[in-house]
């Protein structure tokens, strides 16, 4: 359905997500930190979601959202916080859509479809 750049600093959130959007057909890149997504996108900039912690070493999720919300403006960011400062930060720096921790993983998984199907029409609309 959707390719989704999933970038999370805990290996066990970021592996449970990857493995939970697989199963619903959707294709993964994921990364561990804002700059190895930056050098993703770089190299290949095919995405539709971008799904990204806010709190994370190298590179945060606010400065992560900014700068590919200034490159890539039709990329469908998802930025995800337990902290009500990260939150509106992520307002701010151009998220799409906001994600509280913690969260029911099925919750986000059908948060996630939804924006698939949603981007799949635009696409198809065209």
């Amino acid at each position: 359905m959707a390719r989704i750049l999933v970038v999370e600093d805990n290996d066990n959130i970021r592996l449970l997500m990857t493995s939970l959007f697989q199963k619903r057909g959707h294709e993964i890149v994921e990364t561990a930190n804002g700059l190895e997504a930056l050098q993703i996108l770089l190299h290949d900039s095919d995405f539709d979601i971008l799904v990204t912690d806010m709190e994370m070493p190298t590179l945060s999720g606010s400065k992560l959202i900014e700068t590919v919300k200034s490159y890539y403006p039709n990329l469908y960011v998802v930025a995800m916080s337990a902290y009500g400062n990260h939150i509106e930060d992520a307002h701010e720096t151009g998220a799409d859509s906001i994600v509280h921790k913690p969260f029911s993983y099925h919750t986000l998984v059908d948060i996630i479809d939804g924006i698939a199907t949603k981007l799949l029409r635009q696409k198809s609309s065209r």
